[in-house]
């Protein structure tokens, strides 16, 4: 796009496929950013019912803080080579690099 006019009537022939893409990928951009602008609206306005508040999930917190009773239980078990580790690993652990199955 080097040597380029910035006014479209000052463009040769040459340029009018450059000239085409340019105009599809800035329309492209400019409806992509309505669309993101509908999204954002009508989650802030209708938001998500929560099935159990029965309100708004803006107020109510995400669930990976109400999940943590899981895990405070133990009933969640593992036996794969990344939780049987401590993180991060110390150096020279293994001789060859672990093989994950």
């Amino acid at each position: 796009m080097n040597g380029m006019p910035r006014r479209i009537p000052d463009y040769p022939d040459a340029f009018a496929g450059f000239n085409a893409i340019c105009s599809f990928g800035a329309v492209l951009s400019i409806i992509s950013l309505l669309f993101f602008g509908y999204v954002i609206y009508d989650q802030l306005v209708n938001g998500l019912v929560n099935k159990d508040l029965s309100t708004n999930s803006l107020l109510k917190d995400p669930d990976f803080f109400e999940s943590n009773e899981t895990f405070k239980s133990n009933e969640v078990k593992s036996e794969s080579i990344e939780f049987l580790l401590n993180y991060p690993p110390m150096f020279h652990t293994f001789n060859t690099v672990a093989i994950q199955s």
